[in-house]
This record gives C-alpha cells, structure tokens and sequence, in this order.
C-alpha cells in the first residue's frame, strides 16, 4: 500500500478500521513471506516466555514507510535496523 493508499484509507475508514484490518493483520514488510513473520514471532515469544499472539510489528514495520505525521513517508529500506522501541505486556 502507497503512502498516499493508506492516508485515504485512515480519512475514509478511520483509525480503527486501519489498525484491525492492515496493521494487526497484515505482513511486515520487512519479511519476504508470512511464514518467515510468523517463525519470528514464536521465536521472540519463546524467548520473552510470552504467547505468539502478543508478539506484534506495528508502524512502519508493516506499512514500508514511516507512519509520523511530518514524515516525507518514503519508504524503508529492508536493509534498515529493527528498532523495538515498546513492548506492551496484555
């Protein structure tokens, strides 16, 4: 999804329709197939002794571009360090 695709989609559908149907559900972009997100998902889980489901990407991670406000929203490059910057236990 473009930049521009998802600004539209959050103006007409509205942040919680982005969240549920493109944030939590889709693939990162940092990972070339699902399978490879999933495997790195129960691999944290099992590290972190947390259940997989609790384990997500969320921002950029998953969209290929920053989600800031004042952001040129160009896309990341793979390349890129992941940075974890919150861990939210629920």
């Amino acid at each position: 999804m473009s930049p521009q695709a998802f600004r539209t989609t959050m103006l007409e559908r509205g942040a919680r329709y982005v969240l549920e149907t493109i944030l939590l559900e889709s693939k990162p972009v940092l990972f070339a197939a699902r399978l490879d997100y999933d495997q790195w998902r129960e691999q944290v889980a099992r590290a972190a002794k947390l259940r997989e489901e609790q384990v997500l990407l969320m921002g950029s991670a998953v969209t290929g571009f920053s989600l800031a406000p004042m952001s040129t929203a160009e896309h990341l490059h793979r390349s890129l360090p992941l940075t974890v910057r919150h861990l939210i236990l629920t």
